[in-house]
């Protein structure tokens, strides 16, 4: 996967989130969107509103296709993860709780990451359900 592949593989992977897409990013005519908007816009209210809906299916849909993204050798890949979910999901200790079951390790330790280097630069204390 690259930044320019990320999109046409999460609506392959999601076919479902397409017409959403489509409608949210009908200004880019034939062009496909760019991943970070993508991600935020599209694919992470959809996975947070499973997570809301506890549909365990989507939500180990969604959270396995992160860990996928998260896992790749490319850091401008992985990132799309750390910064598209990670750092939202981490403010967030409800939806976090019960997200975590679902992610993988990659992700898991994307929120290690972030939890620590929140302490190290903010002082901030983010809590993670290990």
């Amino acid at each position: 996967m690259t930044l320019k592949t990320a999109v046409p593989d999460l609506l392959r992977e999601f076919p479902e989130l397409k017409a959403p897409c489509d409608k949210e990013f009908y200004y880019y005519g034939d062009e496909v969107p760019d991943a970070y908007p993508v991600f935020s816009t599209i694919l992470r209210p959809a996975a947070f509103a499973a997570i809301d809906r506890q549909d365990e299916v989507a939500i180990r849909r969604f959270l396995d296709f992160y860990e996928r993204v998260a896992a790749d050798p490319d850091d401008d890949v992985n990132a799309l993860t750390h910064i598209e979910l990670i750092e939202q999901l981490a403010n967030d200790p409800r939806r976090l709780q019960l997200a975590w079951p679902y992610m993988g390790e990659h992700t898991r330790e994307q929120a290690r990451v972030y939890a620590r280097e929140s302490k190290r630069q903010f002082g901030k204390e983010v809590w993670l359900p290990e």
